[in-house]
């Protein structure tokens, strides 16, 4: 899961949300990994980058996507 503006009040389910899942597929030793795009959203300040985010501040726009392939790349098979 992803920090967004719009839905920051909910950061703590959210980050909770992907420790268990990253401690799930950790157990399952299968050709998956968990991906942490979290702290690659975050400005200086803690709070996600508003700058990447479409008007409604939940979706992203193409610099969050930047951001997103930048982490996704290495993680894909060729």
């Amino acid at each position: 899961m992803k920090p967004s503006p719009s839905r920051w009040h909910m950061r703590q389910q959210k980050m909770d949300g992907n420790r268990r899942i990253e401690k799930f597929i950790n157990k399952k030793k299968r050709n998956g990994a968990f991906i942490n795009v979290w702290n690659s959203m975050l400005d200086e300040s803690g709070k996600p980058m508003e700058e990447i985010f479409l008007s409604d501040m939940l979706h992203m726009n193409a610099k969050g996507y930047a951001i997103w392939q930048k982490i996704i790349q290495p993680y894909l098979i060729k």
